[in-house]
């Protein structure tokens, strides 16, 4: 988020269409020039969220609590959420540093600027809570030096991001030229950190 502010990688100026990209997602058909990499990763971000419905609702209709199917379909929620997290984290930094802030280079087809803002908050911080709960559920009370040292880096990034994320939306309240939008999602932006904060 601070990368992009600073608008050192924005190189998509002008908001895609479809008959200048020869990308769009799927299903929604939302024009994009990121490649073919990103048009993976956003079908993959689609089954693994397919896969997470899947694994939520297959043992809820007839697996017996602690039976074997109920166990695989917990290790492969728990896969599923940990890739449909990552993969949405990545898709939402690849559109902000390549957009930048500027509301006109997105398209009107497509999620807006400040849904790709909270896009990347929201995966940072329910992939260290999910981090936290495995470790806990793994480890109990001791957890090896190594993983809680690697579990404290990752909840220094999702709090930075916080306040980053926060930063934003008081920027975005503090400035004149704010759209209508902005300053509906600036609000959203600064309720949601202390209410992220109070589930962690």
């Amino acid at each position: 988020l601070g990368l992009a502010a600073m608008d050192w990688f924005t190189f998509s100026r002008e908001a895609p269409t479809t008959e200048t990209s020869d990308y769009a997602t799927p299903f929604q058909g939302h024009p994009h020039d990121f490649g073919i990499i990103f048009q993976y990763l956003v079908h993959s971000h689609i089954w693994s969220g397919a896969a997470l419905l899947l694994f939520v609702l297959w043992p809820a209709l007839g697996s017996r609590k602690g039976g074997w199917l109920h166990r695989v379909c917990g290790r492969g929620f728990l896969a599923a959420w940990c890739w449909h997290l990552v993969d949405g984290l990545i898709n939402s930094i690849i559109v902000i540093l390549a957009r930048g802030y500027h509301e006109e280079h997105y398209p009107k087809e497509g999620f807006s600027m400040w849904l790709y803002i909270q896009f990347s908050f929201i995966a940072n911080a329910l992939a260290d809570f999910l981090l936290n709960a495995i470790a806990a559920t793994q480890h109990k009370i001791k957890v090896p030096d190594e993983r809680r040292n690697l579990l404290l880096s990752a909840s220094l990034c999702t709090l930075l991001h916080a306040f980053v994320f926060m930063g934003v939306g008081v920027y975005l309240l503090l400035m004149p030229g704010t759209s209508a939008d902005g300053r509906e999602y600036a609000i959203i932006f600064l309720v949601e950190v202390p209410a992220y904060a109070y589930l962690a």
